[in-house]
């Protein structure tokens, strides 16, 4: 059946699209894309980075619920799969001498741990009642954040030869963006009212402040030396970057046309933010002097991305994409181009392929 050929499709397979599509627009902004049952294209997001030795990670949630692994060494690439039952999107990290950690919210409702110990992987529940894909990083510590279904921002983190959590707050509806400086912690997310709310940790004393913004998506965020650097997309579809360097909050817009969350980053000093744009494209920013850059990188995006620099400095852009397979993007050979990594992000969603369209055009934020 092909459902391009006009009126082809049987009235009941319409009628139920219609309704699904109907259910979908009429759920509020601030329940949408933040628990995974609710939006599918939370679903599939990515965990990615590079070792200091040069070897590729990429983590992302296989259709079968399973946690997928690829890696890439002498520049092949090669996969694994993890096992599992998760519904979210994973985060990961290196803590350096091949030991990697990532994180899943369960389907049992619990955060889920996997560490690679002598060669081999360990799983763990560390319980809590997780809402969307957490975030983390592994030094100092170990630390992982995520938003609970009750909209509070949640913090494991391990010393001590155990795991210790703690309740940092409400009010927080999306998957949030955290790195530490020395032993200060940062964490940003959005907040109930749109706006970016930013937690930091200093002498031991959480607080926390409102930047105002009012965005649509989880922001990227991250350090450079001394000044704080924060990146989302408004509820208009821009893309807004706020800045602290000491001397308080500034903001500026970076540009327009921006679908989904982006990924934020700084090589040298220069900084790049990635993000899925109309159309499907793949949207790089940088920024030179003064002035912002902008260039189409590649096609064919479906899902939310995540991106890296590499150890030679080029940009690495993972996502799901056509055929619902995982997809690469960078330009580490001088120029962009992307390549096909196989099967294995999902979307286990009824209607999905018919749906993701639609939750792609920036209706819904995914």
């Amino acid at each position: 059946m092909k459902l391009s050929s006009g009126n082809n499709a049987p009235p009941y397979f319409i009628a139920l699209v219609g309704a699904l599509f109907a259910l979908l627009l009429s759920t509020p902004a601030s329940s949408v894309g933040e628990d995974p049952r609710h939006n599918p294209l939370m679903q599939d997001r990515p965990s990615a980075y590079v070792t200091e030795n040069n070897v590729h990670h990429v983590f992302v949630r296989g259709r079968s619920n399973h946690l997928l692994h690829w890696w890439r060494t002498s520049g092949k690439w090669q996969r694994e799969d993890l096992g599992g039952d998760i519904i979210s999107g994973p985060t990961a990290y290196d803590t350096g001498n091949n030991n990697a950690n990532a994180y899943a919210f369960g389907r049992n409702g619990d955060l889920m741990h996997w560490r690679r110990s002598g060669g081999r992987w360990l799983v763990r529940n560390l319980g809590g009642d997780p809402g969307g894909p957490p975030t983390s990083y592994g030094i100092p510590n170990h630390n992982v954040y995520v938003h609970t279904r009750k909209g509070r921002l949640w913090h494991w983190w391990f010393a001590n030869g155990g795991w210790h959590q703690e309740d940092l707050g409400r009010q927080l509806v999306s998957a949030p963006s955290a790195y530490a400086v020395g032993n200060v912690h940062h964490v940003y997310g959005r907040a109930s009212t749109s706006n970016i709310l930013h937690w930091w940790k200093s002498g031991g004393k959480w607080r926390r402040e409102d930047l105002g913004g009012g965005i649509v998506n989880p922001p990227s965020a991250y350090a450079d030396g001394a000044s704080h650097h924060v990146y989302a997309q408004t509820l208009n579809g821009r893309l807004w970057h706020w800045w602290n360097s000491g001397g308080g909050w500034r903001h500026e817009e970076v540009g327009k046309g921006v679908i989904g969350g982006p990924a934020a980053f700084v090589i040298g000093s220069t900084p790049h933010v990635l993000v899925r744009g109309s159309g499907s494209r793949l949207v790089h920013w940088w920024k030179s002097g003064n002035s912002w850059r902008k260039e189409d990188a590649g096609s064919g995006l479906i899902g939310n991305l995540t991106a890296y620099p590499g150890r030679d400095g080029a940009v690495h852009v993972y996502a799901r994409g056509p055929k619902d397979h995982l997809w690469h993007w960078t330009n580490e050979t001088g120029r962009w181009r992307q390549e096909d990594l196989g099967p294995g992000p999902g979307c286990r969603f009824l209607g999905c392929g018919l749906l993701l369209p639609a939750l792609s055009n920036g209706k819904i934020p995914p």
